[in-house]
């Protein structure tokens, strides 16, 4: 059977027996794939670091009727900071979540999959407001995939209502190179109109 190499960060993590587990992974070279990691819930696997929530590692794979095989990985990043505090972990899990939904399977997505690890670093790095995070992303990943262009191509009720440093960071966020991305600031009243835009629009664009 042919060994497959590739990258890729664990979006899921569900028991697959007394001990495997089957891993949802976003790979830079086949977008979402379900992998088998075996024995990867035993104390002293050699899979128990790779095979957790936000694991990034490099892979190597065996491809099987129904799912990938894990043979070999080796963490490049663990993103272990996200555990030690609640408000940074949720909005990772909602990134994870966002991700999961959005990309597809054995289809190649690497803007998305930079998004997504360059969000995931900043939740990790800490310092910046989790939430406010985890909305930039949601939007970014809209428009990324195609879903969103500009606020007047949307059924949104009161669009004239809001405020003009919410329309500012919408239209930021739309424009804004990767890199600079996550370079802005707002006030609080922004910020929490900014945040339920995003909420309004992401479940309504993402819905299972």
């Amino acid at each position: 059977m042919e060994l497959q190499k590739t990258r890729g960060i664990v979006l899921r993590e569900l028991p697959l027996g007394e001990a495997d587990k089957l891993l949802i992974v976003f790979s830079d070279t086949n977008g979402r794939i379900s992998v088998s990691a075996k024995g990867a819930k035993k104390p002293g696997s050699r899979f128990i670091a790779a095979s957790q929530l936000f694991a990034y590692s490099e892979m190597e794979l065996i491809k099987g009727k129904s799912m990938y095989i894990l043979r070999n990985a080796e963490m490049l990043e663990s993103f272990f900071n996200l555990r030690n505090d609640f408000d940074p972990l949720t909005a990772a899990s909602n990134v994870a979540r966002l991700a999961s939904r959005v990309i597809q399977e054995e289809l190649p997505d690497r803007e998305t999959l930079r998004l997504v690890l360059k969000t995931l670093a900043l939740l990790d790095k800490g310092g910046r407001d989790p939430a406010l995070i985890a909305s930039i992303f949601a939007l970014r990943l809209l428009k990324v995939q195609g879903m969103l262009s500009s606020l007047s191509d949307l059924e949104l009720p009161d669009t004239d209502s809001l405020k003009a440093g919410t329309l500012a960071a919408f239209d930021y966020v739309c424009t804004a190179a990767d890199e600079k991305l996550f370079a802005f600031s707002v006030s609080d009243e922004v910020k929490a109109e900014f945040s339920q835009l995003a909420e309004i629009l992401t479940p309504k664009n993402f819905e299972l």
